[in-house]
């Protein structure tokens, strides 16, 4: 005889939860050495956040900032009073802006807002690092039931140039072939002037050819003339920021 103790966290649940936990005993009897419990709870909330508990946000201008509505349920009493913000992520910004019930409906999915609704503002400071974020940010909303709340932020920096290919490989001429070219898709970031952008090669025995010439994306060939087969890279600098592509060639194992 014994007793067995089952927590559920329920801070980003709602609604009707089932959860199973698997117990593995000492009975000599196959049968009953191991068996499953299933916990159900119904999840009672506090506050609800409109018009998505996730936030999606990225580095190009439209991307930067992104509003929630928090509304206390119908169900629960007491006053909605947000306090406590904390962002995961210290280029995360989060402020409470006041809530206006006679402000038209906004374009960003934001509803109407309601007497006593309270309105987040989440937004990014300068440049998180590149790639894909799972941020958070968490409340107090001042209510008895449920006395913290969490937002859940999916942040995409997107690198100032990216490629469809990690490297160009040119592989061996055949006879006489004097020239081989590779080429490469490369986009830059939205918010970057492609007028800006400087491209480079090295070695000198490749040469490149941009088209369409002054746009934010475009397909750029990098040729290879007669002369030795070295690596290289393709260079690329816009503003502060820079990347690269390498050349590599194609061996045979007899001429490593």
């Amino acid at each position: 005889m014994g007793t067995i103790r089952a927590t559920i966290d329920t801070k980003t649940l709602r609604g009707a939860v089932e959860r199973s936990i698997v117990v593995t005993t000492n009975d000599p009897d196959p049968s009953r050495a191991q068996f499953n419990l299933l916990v159900r709870a119904d999840v009672l909330v506090s506050v609800v956040i409109l018009p998505s508990e996730t936030v999606v946000l990225g580095t190009n201008e439209t991307q930067r900032t992104a509003r929630r509505v928090i509304r206390k349920d119908p169900s629960e009493t007491g006053e909605l009073k947000i306090s406590g913000l904390v962002a995961s992520a210290e280029w995360l910004d989060v402020s409470l802006k006041p809530a206006d019930p006679a402000a038209p409906p906004r374009r960003d999915g934001v509803p109407r807002l309601l007497p006593g609704d309270q309105v987040l503002e989440i937004s990014l400071k300068g440049r998180p690092p590149e790639g894909r974020h799972q941020e958070s940010v968490e409340f107090q909303t001042g209510l008895t039931r449920q006395s913290l709340a969490r937002l859940d932020v999916q942040v995409y920096s997107q690198p100032a140039v990216s490629f469809s290919r990690e490297t160009l490989l040119f592989r061996q001429p055949v006879q006489d072939q004097t020239t081989l070219t590779e080429s490469v898709l490369v986009s830059l970031r939205g918010d970057l002037d492609p007028a800006q952008l400087r491209i480079a090669v090295e070695p000198p025995q490749y040469t490149l050819k941009r088209e369409p010439e002054g746009d934010g994306q475009f397909r750029l060939e990098v040729t290879w003339s007669a002369g030795a087969q070295t690596d290289g890279a393709v260079w690329f600098k816009i503003g502060e920021e820079s990347a690269s592509i390498p050349l590599r060639w194609e061996r045979s194992q007899g001429s490593r």
